[in-house]
């Protein structure tokens, strides 16, 4: 089973500030960085469960390749 994934502003924004960080350190980067967030993110909707629970509700890892870390619910 396929999950959606769903952010809410702040992490839109967090997501936003690292793309303009990245992108501002060197031209490319920031794209690099959106597409890893992709990949991982379709590893989250592909199976939450891999991930180890932080608490009653949220879940999580720390995105190790560019040090961004994640929380998210499995909200079923």
């Amino acid at each position: 089973m396929i999950y959606d994934l769903k952010f809410i502003r702040k992490a839109k924004e967090e997501i936003t500030e690292a793309y303009n960080y990245y992108e501002n350190r060197k031209p490319g980067l920031g794209e690099k960085f959106l597409e890893h967030l992709d990949t991982y993110f379709e590893r989250i909707t592909a199976n939450p469960e891999q991930f180890p629970p932080k608490n009653d509700f949220v879940s999580g890892s720390l995105y190790s390749k560019i040090s961004f870390p994640d929380h998210f619910r499995n909200q079923e």
